[in-house]
């Protein structure tokens, strides 16, 4: 498995979006943070190499200062002054226990990649997707991260209205993503998981509930 140590390269692969390998490096491990709905998360933060402000190949580059503002959105100390405490009050846990043989076991961590997702080196277009694949295990799915996961757009991210500033167009429009793709990870587990109630077609209560976890 990959190691969760910051400036880690090692123990395994990310595969993108259409399944190329996605070299990268642990750029941020936020650790057993308490959250309001009880136990604690560990959330960790991974850049593709070509997207690393030392190094990177892309337009825009990541910082450490962009990794700990996403970090600082997404889960910090305290309750209810992030997205993972809404998102989870409102929808329930991510992840958790289960009976699925082919399903990973909770392990109480997300991760986040930030990578070029259509390897197109441009903003916009793919800022962000979950995919269940990486829930599953690597002998169900040989591409699946065995984490759970979701991965977000690093050239959009990066990308700032002159300096960059958290509170640039890009940088708020990746912050709601982050809502959007983790409702999108909470409805696998609560919704498919847990009652088994997907159905083929019913896309659209999936896209509206995170168009509804954007807004609130």
């Amino acid at each position: 498995p990959l190691l969760d140590i910051e400036g880690s390269t090692s123990g395994g692969t990310f595969y993108n979006m259409n399944l190329s390998s996605v070299p990268a490096t642990c750029r941020k491990v936020v650790k057993d943070v308490g959250v309001a709905g009880g136990g604690t998360r560990t959330l960790n933060i991974w850049v593709a190499d070509n997207c690393w402000y030392v190094g990177g190949t892309r337009a825009k580059l990541v910082t450490p200062a962009m990794v700990d503002a996403m970090a600082g959105q997404f889960l910090v100390a305290g309750a209810f002054n992030d997205i993972y405490d809404w998102g989870t009050a409102m929808l329930g846990a991510e992840w958790g226990p289960h009976g699925e043989a082919d399903l990973i076991l909770p392990n109480g961590e997300i991760t986040i990649l930030l990578c070029d997702i259509a390897n197109d080196n441009a903003v916009g277009g793919y800022v962000g997707y979950f995919w269940s694949k990486d829930n599953y295990t690597t002998e169900c799915v040989p591409e699946s991260s065995e984490r759970v996961m979701f991965t977000i757009d690093a050239v959009s991210y990066a990308t700032g209205d002159g300096s960059w500033d958290p509170g640039d167009f890009w940088p708020e429009e990746i912050f709601s993503t982050l809502a959007h793709e983790f409702q999108h990870m909470i409805h696998f587990y609560q919704r498919g998981v847990l009652r088994d109630a997907m159905a083929d077609g019913d896309t659209w209560i999936n896209e509206m509930a995170s168009l509804a976890a954007e807004d609130l």
